[in-house]
C-alpha cells in the first residue's frame, strides 16, 4: 500500500512511497534477491522481503517497471536515474523513491517510540547533543533523524558517516535540523545544516529528509 498520508506529508511532492505493517503480505523475492538473503535468519528474510516489496510499489508509483533490487553492501541499488531509501523496524516497513533529477538523496527511517535507552544514547550522540542534555523523549527522534540523514548522504558519498558526526536539533513539533560536524565531500562543509521532518504516530517515530536539487 502507498504511504499513509501523515508519513507522505513528511516529503515534498515528487517523492513516492509505500509501506507494509503486515510483512506476510509482501510479494515473493526475485531469484537474484533471494540469493542475497538466503543465509539470513527468518526475521531478517521477512524484513528484506517486505523492504523489496515496498520498494517496488514505490517505484511503480514513480512510473518505473518492477525489477530485482540488488544491493551494494547493505544499500539497495536503485534503477538508473532514481534515488531512494528503505526502512524497517518491528511492525513496520516502508520505502521512498524520487527521480535523481529531483533529489540527490532521500532519507527515511522508522523506529519504535522510546526505543533508544540512555545507555545507547551516549554511544550515538554528538558531543553537543550530550552537552545540551536533550530530553529522553527526543532520543529516539534524534536517532531516527540521524539514520535518515545517513541514508540521504550515502546516495551522494557512498561513504560511512558516524552518528556523532551529525548534530540533530529540534525545530518544533515536526521539524529538525541536521548539521554536519565535519566536512563531507559532495554534501557540505562542517556547519552546513539540512532541514528534515518527523512525526510520532501509532507507537512509531518516522523521520525524513530530502536533499532536493535547486528547482
Amino acid at each position: 500500500m502507498r504511504l499513509r498520508p501523515s508519513v507522505q506529508s513528511l516529503f515534498p511532492a515528487g517523492v513516492c512511497g509505500a509501506e507494509l505493517v503486515d510483512f506476510s503480505q509482501a510479494s515473493a523475492l526475485y531469484p537474484e534477491e533471494f540469493i542475497l538473503g538466503r543465509n539470513a535468519v527468518e526475521k531478517r528474510i521477512a524484513e528484506f522481503r517486505a523492504g523489496r516489496h515496498c520498494a517496488r510499489e514505490a517505484l511503480l508509483a514513480l512510473g518505473c517497471e518492477p525489477s530485482a533490487i540488488l544491493a551494494q553492501g547493505r544499500a539497495p541499488i536503485w534503477p538508473d536515474g532514481v534515488v531512494g531509501a528503505i526502512t524497517h523496524c518491528t511492525g513496520y516497513c516502508g520505502a521512498v523513491v524520487a527521480a535523481r533529477s529531483f533529489a540527490s538523496g532521500l532519507g527515511f527511517d522508522a523506529q519504535s517510540e522510546n526505543s533508544v535507552s540512555a545507555e545507547v544514547w551516549t554511544t550515538i550522540a554528538s558531543p553537543r547533543e550530550l552537552q545540551n542534555g536533550l530530553p529522553p523523549a527526543w532520543r529516539t527522534i534524534a536517532f531516527s533523524a540521524k539514520e535518515a540523514f545517513y541514508k540521504a548522504q550515502y546516495s551522494i558519498t557512498r561513504s560511512w558517516l558516524g552518528f556523532e558526526e551529525v548534530y540533530i536539533e529540534p525545530l518544533g513539533a515536526r521539524a529538525f535540523r541536521a548539521q554536519l560536524e565535519r566536512d563531507l565531500s559532495g554534501v557540505g562543509h562542517r556547519g552546513t545544516a539540512f532541514l528534515g521532518t518527523y512525526i510520532q504516530e501509532d507507537g512509531f517515530v518516522f523521520a525524513a529528509i530530502c536533499l532536493c536539487r535547486d528547482r
